[in-house]
């Protein structure tokens, strides 16, 4: 929940929950034991694979199994229903993950040739993720070429422009997508995954809707809590209502409030970003360009950073040209004023009229321009 796209072409998803073996449709609170029995393509010269559940930015590793001849078999146990966990293929620096979804009593992990493209068999949440990398795993490769385009310093200014906005388009097309596997899977996990990636594509009240559909086994899930928070504070940052106040460190340690930003009169644009989000990165030209044609026309900017680590965000500010004012709490997603905005997922901007009023959120690129353009014309 924490990127704009959870499935790509190198990472799919499964998740252990508990099914009968007469029908893996049908989840059972009895089953806590998940086989994966896995096949490598002839390249891979991994020699051990194991099974890990996130802590933090890193993984812990639970249980591991020997490669024979290009095949294993791993066999591991949840506490509870649902779980999710890694299967490492590899180790060092050349391992690579598969979040796996482990909804069937039974799979099959599948390298697809000689590149970390993986396709998981064996339940409905896993054949529909793989599906659905398959139809996007082209479109995410337009979009990386294309954001190298961009970054080409020797285009003009208008082709700059153009490959923004195809990035823009691209990015739609993936998120159409994403919402019909969404709507087609929300009786299972990945569907709620799905939602938890496009709560702030959806919104908070097309995303109750949704979240009311999912089954009551997994509202133990940090997902579904995650969601109902989202929701929960989505109505509190609604347009009509007062803005929530906070006051930050900037890189130099000096506090900076929101309200003083606002106090000028100024429409305020909040952005939640971080250094290490590659989304954020490729959005923050449009801001740059946006903050230089609008700053002297009653448009300010805030950017809020979910960083950690105070030297990559302070290198991330002078890289990016982020001359705008920037602060941060240094807690990454445990960031008080991130969870008072209900932020899930970022890039994401909430906008703040010069009567301390919530106007607009979710909005970036193109269409963040052209609602400044709106914005500046009523100074």
């Amino acid at each position: 929940m924490k990127s704009m796209h959870i499935i790509t072409a190198t990472l799919l998803t499964t998740l252990c929950l508990t099914v009968p073996a007469q029908g893996r449709d049908k989840i059972h609170e009895s089953a806590t034991r998940c086989t994966i029995s896995g096949i490598l393509s002839k390249q891979n010269t991994a020699r051990k694979v194991y099974v890990a559940k996130p802590k933090g930015r890193g993984l812990i590793k639970l249980d591991s199994a020997s490669v024979v001849d290009g095949k294993f078999t791993l066999q591991t146990n949840f506490d509870s229903i649902p779980v999710a966990r890694f299967v490492l293929i590899g180790e060092g620096e050349q391992a690579f993950p598969v979040e796996v979804y482990l909804d069937g009593d039974e799979l099959t992990l599948t390298q697809i040739g000689d590149e970390p493209k993986v396709r998981v068999s064996g339940s409905e949440s896993n054949e529909a993720a793989s599906r659905m990398a398959d139809e996007t795993s082209e479109l995410e490769e337009q979009i990386s070429q294309t954001y190298k385009q961009y970054k080409d310093t020797t285009l003009t200014q208008d082709q700059r422009k153009e490959a923004g906005k195809r990035m823009e388009q691209i990015d739609d097309q993936i998120s159409g997508i994403q919402i019909r596997y969404m709507k087609d899977n929300i009786s299972n996990y990945f569907g709620l995954r799905l939602l938890s990636d496009l709560c702030y594509t959806l919104g908070g009240p097309s995303t109750e809707t949704y979240l009311l559909q999912v089954p009551a086994v997994f509202k133990s899930t940090n997902d579904y809590k995650l969601l109902s928070k989202f929701v929960e504070n989505d109505k509190k940052v609604t347009a009509g209502f007062d803005y929530i106040p906070f006051t930050l460190p900037d890189p130099n340690g000096k506090p900076v409030s929101l309200s003083s930003l606002i106090n000028e009169g100024k429409y305020v644009i909040i952005d939640f970003w971080a250094s290490w989000c590659g989304p954020c990165r490729r959005e923050m030209p449009n801001m740059v360009k946006l903050y230089q044609d609008f700053k002297d026309h009653g448009i300010a900017i805030i950017g809020v950073s979910l960083d950690q680590d105070a030297k990559a965000w302070k290198q991330a500010i002078k890289d990016l040209h982020m001359t705008w004012p920037q602060v941060s709490d240094l807690k990454g997603w445990k960031s008080e004023i991130a969870n008072k905005y209900g932020i899930q997922a970022i890039p994401q901007t909430v906008i703040v009229s010069p009567g301390g009023r919530f106007i607009a959120k979710g909005l970036r690129g193109e269409k963040l321009y052209e609602a400044a353009k709106q914005w500046a014309s009523k100074e």
